[in-house]
């Protein structure tokens, strides 16, 4: 250890403070220099263990420590040096040396000894993690570097919450090593002002979130360093929805509108964070809670601030206030919302254009949990609840068709499906739930999946049986085709029932842009149409392309990639840091 040499050091100091002595005393019986240099050599030894002095009743630091020593070395060795005592005069100045070094490294452990840090031993970094006692100072100096032993480890990042809530510290002096400051590091903290390097990398979110002055708003603009916060912290996965088979299935927040959702907002195909949930817009400003937000749909998206529901525009602005007790995305010009347990209408402005009057337009059909459509216009129609059972209404509010079905959903192509089956807009049901065992899709492209003897096949809008009854799986038709599959393997047939891609993969997914996900050999990739592999197979885990967009996972990193199979996305850029006002 570094500290058992510099014992040696001082006990080095301490000989040629005697040594010092007898030579003078030899040469010219003079005892003044002879006493500054043995006094040197005593402060010596101490000045290791001991690292500060007291002068006047006050604790002074090493650098002060530093200066009064040099002084008193400067002296004798002016004094060696007029007399031509060259012996005396090299071991002095060799005093010096070692007493600069152990009062540097005695200051240097007071200094460090007040983080907490945690050293990487592959590239002798070091980050600081924060204090390790209690720090009642203002101002926070942090060092260039932390030293254990004989190694020296530069000091490149502040943790992540490293000085969360520290409310008495108000300037912060970082070295020039600093390469990255991690999420919330000085977060609801005193801070006023804080020096940043010129060559800092990375920038967590939320570094400086609300600071004593609010210094994460103001953006250097000479300096072109990007800061950013990695998406894999962010990317919001939703179990809600169900998936093509009836169960419970993963889908995530994608683009919608060229704004995606994450934790900290809603961020742009660039990765920037265009809308910060928790940005003060105004005094005693609550911010939204995320996981009540909606994609964006018509240009609005819905929020949830102090329990309460309203409306964001693609800048973030509040055009619809939350006042709501729940409210649903627009569709058509309108959305449904609540109050008072009783869900109306209302408009783009906010007005309301169908009174609060129907229930919980929640369905729950053979448990399994719709939430896609809900009171949502679809057709020009929207399907409603009163008295417990479900009807339809047009935008003006009249009925449609009557309110007598247990569950129901919205029109897809002409059709809605209800506990008695598929019924046109007049409210005639045209295909009879009694002809299959379960039946629970929506039309796509004209056709529908059903289930017959635990097998799949489609329908059409009559009810006639276009492709039959043959396959373990089935996803609804895209693009003009559909993925099923066959003993665990996945392929696509046209809308004739014709095998277009072989049964070749071990998942698969419906096609979204010209291409679906696929999965071969316990990878992910993408494929066309033709069955070709336009993107490798090489992910964790893919997602539908929505708006040229897809994410997938590698590596434990979720991405977003381009049709192209290139990395688009990987970080959320954060702009919210100020630099030093040198107040």
């Amino acid at each position: 250890m570094l500290e058992k040499y510099i014992y040696i050091f001082d006990a080095i100091i301490f000989i040629t403070g005697i040594c010092s002595f007898f030579i003078n005393l030899k040469r010219d019986k003079s005892m003044f220099n002879s006493a500054v240099s043995i006094l040197i050599g005593i402060f010596g030894v101490l000045i290791a263990p001991v690292i500060y002095v007291i002068i006047d009743g006050k604790w002074l630091n090493g650098d002060l420590t530093i200066i009064i020593f040099a002084i008193m070395e400067f002296i004798e060795i002016l004094l060696l040096f007029k007399k031509k005592n060259w012996k005396a005069f090299i071991i002095s100045i060799l005093a010096t040396i070692l007493i600069a070094i152990s009062i540097l490294y005695a200051n240097q452990q007071d200094t460090q000894n007040i983080f907490n840090y945690s050293l990487n031993n592959e590239n002798n970094v070091a980050t600081i993690n924060g204090f390790s006692k209690e720090y009642n100072k203002s101002n926070l100096k942090i060092p260039n570097y932390i030293i254990k032993g004989l190694r020296f480890y530069k000091v490149t990042s502040i943790g992540e919450k490293a000085f969360y809530g520290c409310e008495k510290l108000y300037h912060v002096k970082l070295p020039n090593s600093i390469k990255n400051i991690e999420n919330y590091a000085f977060a609801e903290s005193g801070l006023y002002s804080i020096n940043i390097p010129n060559h800092i990398e990375t920038i967590g979110a939320k570094a400086f979130l609300h600071t004593k002055k609010d210094i994460q708003t103001s953006i250097k603009t000479d300096v072109n360093t990007k800061y950013y916060d990695s998406l894999n912290e962010h990317i919001e996965l939703n179990y809600e929805n169900s998936n093509y088979n009836g169960s419970i299935g993963m889908e995530y927040y994608s683009f919608k509108e060229s704004m995606c959702r994450v934790d900290l907002g809603y961020i742009d195909k660039n990765g920037r964070l265009i809308i910060d949930r928790l940005e003060e817009v105004s005094p005693n400003y609550t911010p939204f809670d995320y996981y009540s937000a909606g994609n964006f749909s018509e240009g609005l998206a819905r929020v949830c601030r102090n329990q309460k529901y309203g409306y964001v525009d693609l800048s973030g602005k509040e055009i619809i206030p939350c006042i709501y007790d729940y409210a649903f995305d627009f569709s058509e010009g309108l959305a449904c919302v609540s109050k008072n347990d009783k869900y109306g209408y209302i408009d783009k402005n906010g007005n309301v254009v169908i009174n609060f009057q129907y229930g919980d337009p929640l369905t729950r059909m053979r448990s399994v949990v719709r939430k896609n459509d809900i009171g949502l216009f679809k057709d020009g129609l929207a399907c409603v609840k009163m008295n417990g059972k479900y009807g339809y209404i047009d935008k003006d509010g009249n009925v449609i068709i009557d309110f007598k079905f247990d569950s129901a959903s919205a029109f897809y192509d002409g059709l809605a499906y209800t506990d008695t089956g598929y019924i046109d807009k007049s409210g005639n049901v045209v295909i009879s739930s009694d002809e299959y065992t379960i039946i629970f899709r929506d039309f796509s492209d004209g056709l529908a999946c059903v289930k017959k003897n635990e097998k799949y096949g489609f329908i059409d809008t009559k009810g006639n049986v276009v492709i039959d009854f043959q396959y373990d799986k089935a996803f609804d038709f895209s693009e003009g085709l559909a993925c099923v599959s066959k003993n665990d393997k996945y392929g696509y047939i046209d809308k004739k029932g014709n095998v277009i891609i072989d049964f070749q993969f071990s998942d698969a997914h419906r096609f979204s842009n010209g291409l679906a996900y696929a999965r071969k050999n316990n990878k992910y990739g993408y494929i066309n149409k033709e069955g070709k592999a336009i993107i490798d197979f090489q992910f964790d885990d893919a997602f539908d392309f929505s708006e040229e967009l897809a994410l997938v996972k590698k590596d434990e990193k979720y991405q977003f990639i381009n049709e192209n199979g290139e990395t688009v996305i990987d970080k959320i850029e954060v702009n919210e840091l100020i630099f030093s006002d040198n107040k």
